[in-house]
Parts: structure tokens; C-alpha cells; sequence
């Protein structure tokens, strides 16, 4: 199944940067192209130093069911079937009673991060922090679909219920939308993800030359000129404006350093799967 042509268009401009280049695209091209897992570690209820209790849990916050967007965390329990499911041999009644279990865990104060990284069974939710992203509803990916109007429908910091989507078994937990608006200049190298083939560029060139534009950019050249001049994603052509974008969207990298960021402040040159990053914060 695959997106829109408008939500495949703006996937696959921003691939080099954005977490869904990690899965999302994959429904636009139908294939998947994903990173290594994160380490995983088992979870359980937040404790109370003092008491060794589980801390409660966080009140739900209602809001508008017309909100523009929505963020949302996500567990996926395949089964055999599901797509992309060739290695999983747990049928679907066992993919949705483990679903179950792990939504109640969740619902008790165990953490969805940790759950997510050790439990779900799609690569990408575990590489991301549990993160599906952040969209509207015309750009909520279809392999997720059946968790649209469930999201739409729970406050935040709420669960959906488990529902039955193309990867499985799964359940979200609405999160805060939290926009963020950078640029950034990529510098490939030869076997980063998503590296052309005429690439020749090592690691350590690709470095190095990070670091020149990020001194030059440090030292009072502008952003923009350097990133149409170095740039090498579709990004460049706009001075390297991402617009604003939510949490989950990005690789973890990315999004690590751009929102330790204020605004107008540039970060120490980034490395990512697709190779090394400048990034700056837009002011305002």
C-alpha cells in the first residue's frame, strides 16, 4: 500500500534527514530500507525513590479533535501474515493478547520508550523511541492507518486501544506536538545510507569538510549560501530549510541535537546514518 503523491513528495525531499526515510518512503517505493535496532532493555513502572511504589501515572490532557496534527508513540506486535512479518511464527491471537498485556503495562506506568525498544516488533518504532511521528491526517502513513482516528480520538498522554493494522497488533499513545524549525547542510560519503553511487568521498573527507562549513558559518558566512553550495540532499536548494517539523520525524541523531538547540544557535557538526549534519535552529 503506499501514501498520497503529496505525502510521498515531501517524504521522499526530505529522506536524508527525516525518520520516515528510515520506513515511511518504503510505502512509496514498496520496499523497506531500515537502520539497526536500537539496544533494547527490558521495562518497567517508574519507582518512587522513597517508597519504591509505582509513581502515577500522568493525567491526560484533553484537546481539540480538530487539531491540524498529531504525535504519536507506538508498539507493534506482528504475527505471522502481517506485513513484513516473514521471521514472526506467533499467530494473531497470541500478537493481540500480547498487545494487550503490553498496553496494560503501559496504562500501570511502565514506560513506552523502554517497552517499545525491547517488545515491538517493527524495526523502526524501536529505533526511534517508540516514535511514529508527528502528521496530519491527509499525511498519516497507511501502514499505520488504522491508528488514525483511535489518536485523533485519545487526549494527551492517553492510549488508543489495540487495534489491528497491516504490521500487526498495535496501540499509541498520543503525544504533545512540538514543532521545531531548522536548517541543515548533509555531507555524504561513500556507503552512507542513501549515498549515491558517483559518491567518492570517504568518512573522514566528509568530516572534515562538515567542519570547514560549520567554522565558516561560525565565523559570520551565511547559512543559506553554504548550504546551496555544499548541501547534498533536496534541502540545499531552499538554503537548507526543513520547515518546522515534529518530534519523531527526524533521525534520532538529528533530533537529539536540534532540540538541545536555542534559537539562532548552530550545533557541533552531527553524524547520521546519511551521513554528517550542520544544523542550526531558525530564530523566533
Amino acid at each position: 500500500m503506499g501514501l498520497d503523491a503529496v505525502a510521498c513528495a515531501m517524504l521522499r525531499r526530505f529522506a536524508p534527514v527525516l525518520a520516515l526515510a528510515l520506513s515511511t518512503t518504503a510505502a512509496c517505493d514498496g520496499k523497506d530500507k531500515e537502520t539497526p535496532a536500537a539496544a533494547s532493555g527490558a521495562a518497567a513502572a517508574p519507582t518512587s525513590a522513597a517508597s519504591g511504589e509505582a509513581e502515577p501515572k500522568a493525567e491526560a490532557v484533553a484537546i481539540p479533535s480538530d487539531a491540524a496534527q498529531a504525535c504519536a508513540k507506538v508498539i507493534v506486535v506482528a504475527h505471522t501474515g502481517a506485513e513484513g512479518a516473514e521471521e514472526i511464527e506467533r499467530d494473531e491471537a497470541a500478537a493481540k493478547a500480547k498487545a494487550e498485556e503490553l498496553r496494560a503495562k503501559v496504562e500501570a506506568g511502565a514506560d513506552i520508550v523502554a517497552l517499545a525498544q525491547s517488545d515491538s516488533d517493527e524495526e523502526r518504532s524501536r529505533n526511534k523511541r517508540a516514535g511514529l511521528g508527528t502528521f496530519d491526517k491527509e499525511s498519516w502513513p497507511e501502514r499505520y492507518a488504522g491508528l488514525a482516528e483511535p489518536v485523533w480520538n485519545t487526549a494527551i498522554d492517553g492510549l488508543t486501544p489495540v487495534v489491528k493494522i497491516p504490521l500487526g497488533y498495535a496501540f499509541a499513545q498520543r503525544c504533545t506536538v512540538d514543532l521545531l524549525h531548522t536548517r541543515h547542510i548533509l555531507i555524504r560519503y561513500q556507503g552512507a545510507e542513501r549515498a549515491p553511487e558517483e559518491t567518492t568521498r570517504g568518512k573522514e573527507e566528509a568530516k572534515a569538510l562538515a567542519e570547514e562549513v560549520h567554522a565558516k558559518i561560525s565565523g559570520g558566512a551565511e547559512f543559506a549560501a553554504l548550504a546551496a553550495e555544499h548541501g547534498e540532499d533536496g534541502s540545499a536548494e531552499r538554503g537548507g530549510d526543513l520547515g518546522p517539523v515534529g518530534r519523531g520525524m527526524f533521525v534520532t541523531a538529528y533530533e537529539d541535537a536540534a532540540w538541545a538547540l536555542e534559537p539562532g544557535q548552530l550545533a557541533p557538526v552531527v553524524e547520521s546514518p546519511f551521513g554528517f549534519h550542520v544544523i542550526m535552529r531558525e530564530p523566533g
